[in-house]
């Protein structure tokens, strides 16, 4: 039997909402006009979501829906670059916590995020911890679809599902995984199997799970 371990990437992995929420600004000012703004707040309560939902969300009222188009087309391409030269930060202790569960377990990621955004993540950790990722820009599939997607592929037997919000729960239990909740990341769940106040839980509760 193969196990792994799946985890999202904001709010579970890493904390880009400083620097997302700038990229995101700078497209709005350019799209809807210079009074555009963005808080790191508002951008946290869209972690989570597709890009389509995000777009829609970010568009100001009354902005026309050629002008969403256009913010979701530049928007994304430009959080993706502007996310090379200033990446978001690790949570603490996570380098630690990934390379012993990386000894015992195969990680993985599956996020609602655009194609190239996990590279950017992957690219600032010392070793490559992860076995593979999928993300909505590779499926335009919902996230629970895109978990089995991944286990199918990677021949994964049984896994837990990390994450941060109520809709990877959903997500998790859509697919047919326990969810494990980052209560130190940005939102809330509604009925997890397990929580996890940081990650350096993670290590103690797998080997519990797989016993």
């Amino acid at each position: 039997m193969r196990f792994g371990l799946i985890f999202d990437l904001d709010g579970t992995l890493w904390d880009a909402t400083e620097p997302i929420a700038k990229a995101w600004e700078e497209v709005g000012k350019d799209v809807f006009g210079q009074d555009y703004s963005l808080s790191v707040e508002k951008v946290r309560t869209l972690m989570g979501k597709t890009m389509d939902q995000i777009a829609v969300a970010l568009t100001p009222s009354g902005a026309n829906p050629e002008d969403t188009t256009l913010f979701a087309q530049r928007c994304f391409d430009y959080e993706r670059d502007y996310l090379a030269q200033h990446p978001g930060t690790l949570f603490p202790g996570e380098l630690e916590v990934l390379e012993q569960l990386a000894h015992s377990i195969d990680l993985f990621i599956v996020s609602n995020c655009q194609l190239g955004y996990i590279e950017n993540f992957l690219a600032i950790l010392p070793n490559n911890y992860f076995k593979g990722h999928l993300c909505w820009g590779d499926t335009q599939s919902e996230k629970a679809k895109t978990i089995r997607i991944l286990m199918d592929r990677y021949g994964i037997d049984r896994a837990l599902y990390i994450g941060d919000t109520e809709g990877d729960e959903l997500a998790a239990h859509g697919a047919g995984l326990a969810f494990v909740h980052a209560a130190y990341g940005f939102g809330k769940a509604i009925n997890p199997e397990y929580v996890l106040e940081s990650l350096d839980e993670l290590p103690a509760l797998v080997s519990s799970w797989r016993a």
